[in-house]
């Protein structure tokens, strides 16, 4: 259960996200249906409404079932979500499956996303990410500074 004081964090950082997304004209977010990115998603598409489609990369490595739960989530919410298909497992770098195998699966998604906003002249590219994140060394966050994917 959350406190009160909880609520009103999480209400004040909700509305932080809002005014930083407002000024977008368009975006493209990547979507997983994880936490984060759903949160960005659904705020996303409360304040753009169809100038936002969130983007699920699908390929072997994805499981099934999280596409699945992915795609019913956005559905549920009415959110616009378009599946593309990534090739990351033709990569020898991700296919060797080191440590940073995140930074490969992700470099894939974000370079299929901006060659979508080039195509549709979409002006914001973007991925959820929280502040706990933000504290660590992640390979996903490398890959989005390559593509200058905004979190």
């Amino acid at each position: 259960m959350y406190s009160h004081s909880d609520m009103t964090t999480l209400s004040k950082k909700s509305l932080r996200l809002e005014e930083i997304l407002r000024p977008w004209s368009s975006a493209l977010i990547a979507y997983s249906g994880g936490v984060d990115s759903a949160f960005l998603l659904w705020t996303a598409y409360k304040v753009l409404g169809n100038r936002v489609t969130g983007i699920l990369g699908d390929s072997p490595s994805l499981p099934r079932s999280e596409r699945q739960a992915a795609l019913g989530f956005a559905s549920q919410h009415e959110l616009p979500v378009e599946v593309i298909s990534t090739d990351e497992l033709n990569n020898p770098d991700y296919a060797a499956n080191p440590s940073n195998r995140c930074f490969f699966c992700r470099s894939e998604l974000f370079q299929r996303m901006e060659s979508l906003a080039t195509e549709r002249n979409v002006s914001v590219l973007a991925y959820g990410e929280n502040a706990d994140d933000a504290k660590e060394i992640r390979a996903g966050r490398a890959a989005a500074g390559q593509f200058k994917v905004v979190a």
